[in-house]
């Protein structure tokens, strides 16, 4: 059998005390939470057999793959020595042991006999040897309840690359047919096919931004104002997608001067640092009083800019939205008396199912340069030692692992 080289995180089956095993949960192999049951997390760089494919399914030569923070929390040890990822981990098939990674791209090298059948079928080779491709993460089931209505981001039984299944820190990795889309029309938007397959790492976090921005909250008008808290990758994702839907003041908050830069690069119109200065009236003194009609939290610190929201909420124009996105500890106190009277809402989003040609269009189109938030590129070998710098360095925008 060949071989490749990848990223393999060895994990250690150890519920939490009082922990119950829940109705998706595989004893040994498989946790919907993964902070209560897996311990001890150790990241690899390993010789592992190339995937075999089934006949909806491509083997794809893994160009380059993005570093997620959701990587780098699974690999990331807490006090307690329990990783610090609270979604679904493990492996269905090989007992405590996952290659993780899931913002790639790459080329098609091998494809499986029902893809030939079905582009036959339509007329439509859209798929073939060499095509340039990236894949989503979320593998739907496609026969439950929420399948059949769409909502592939809330299928029932879903695995998910590089996290339940092995992922794309590989020089190979596979997907099948129905999350597959391909990059043949972004040629000649980039000088190199390498410059392609780097900014095309980002199309998974903007996906899932602008599914955030657009299908759940509704976005904004162009002229009215947004707030984004938290500069790294979904940060600047929220950033540049809310420059491009036409805001006209879009404010960063961030503490890295590094990433303030980097914000105001990608589309940034003013920056506030929250250790420097009050992010309530420095938000009021930008936009004339006015507040935000959307506040994109990117950072995992909900609970602790809430308080602040809460009043812009209160004294800015009605019907504004707070989004949660960023992961993070803590609980927020909600007054319902703003939520009522200021006809404002709170909104949660995860996933990026149903927007990606959008994506690929607007990187076609120049829209959106994904290039500039690119700010590190390493190779799979080094991308053990960056796993764990990123724990800490917050001054990184998206490093990506090339092949």
């Amino acid at each position: 059998m060949e071989k490749m080289k990848a990223i393999k995180l060895f994990l250690e089956w150890n519920p939490r005390k009082d922990f119950n095993l829940g109705l998706r949960d595989i004893g040994g192999r498989r946790a919907q939470s993964g902070n209560q049951i897996w311990k001890n997390p150790q990241i690899e760089v390993v010789t592992a057999p190339i995937p075999e494919i089934k006949p909806t399914e491509a083997l794809i030569k893994v160009k380059a793959c993005g570093i997620c923070g959701s990587d780098i929390l699974m690999a990331w040890p807490d006090e307690q020595g329990y990783t610090r990822y609270p979604y679904i981990m493990g492996n269905s098939q090989t007992p405590g042991e996952i290659i993780i990674g899931h913002e790639f791209s790459g080329k098609i090298v091998k494809i499986g006999q029902g893809i030939k059948a079905f582009q036959k079928k339509t007329g439509k080779e859209v798929f073939k040897i060499d095509t340039p491709v990236v894949a989503q993460c979320v593998i739907s089931c496609g026969l439950c309840e929420m399948c059949k209505e769409g909502k592939f981001d809330c299928c029932l039984v879903n695995e998910e690359r590089g996290f339940s299944v092995d992922g794309a820190m590989a020089e190979y990795a596979k997907a099948d047919i129905r999350e597959l889309y391909s990059l043949e029309d972004l040629k000649p938007q980039f000088a190199s096919e390498k410059k392609m397959f780097v900014a095309t790492t980002l199309i998974e976090p903007l996906a899932g931004v602008y599914k955030a921005l657009i299908n759940v909250a509704g976005g904004l008008l162009p002229g009215e104002n947004a707030v984004v808290i938290g500069g790294g990758p979904m940060g600047l994702s929220a950033v540049a997608l809310l420059k491009a839907m036409g805001a006209s003041k879009v404010i960063l908050i961030e503490i890295s001067k590094e990433r303030l830069l980097l914000g105001k690069k990608v589309g940034a119109t003013n920056l506030i640092n929250p250790n420097e200065s009050d992010v309530y009236g420095e938000v009021l003194k930008i936009t004339h009083n006015s507040g935000a009609k959307i506040y994109f939290e990117a950072a995992g610190i909900a609970s602790r800019i809430w308080p602040a929201i809460d009043k812009l909420f209160q004294k800015g124009e009605p019907e504004s939205k707070f989004i949660l996105f960023g992961h993070g500890s803590g609980e927020m106190r909600v007054s319902h008396e703003t939520l009522i009277g200021t006809y404002s809402s709170l909104v949660g989003s995860h996933g990026h199912s149903g927007v990606w040609r959008n994506i690929i269009r607007l990187i076609e189109g120049g829209v959106v340069d994904a290039h500039k938030m690119i700010t590190r590129e390493i190779t799979l070998e080094e991308t053990p030692k960056w796993l764990e710098i990123l724990q800490t360095n917050k001054e990184q925008g998206k490093v990506v692992i090339t092949f």
